[in-house]
């Protein structure tokens, strides 16, 4: 589950577009 790393630290630097990711 490394993807859930990447997607967190993405949602910080551009959680408005991954805001249903960001959750």
């Amino acid at each position: 589950m490394y993807r859930l790393n990447e997607i967190r630290i993405s949602c910080r630097y551009r959680h408005n577009q991954i805001r249903l990711s960001c959750r």
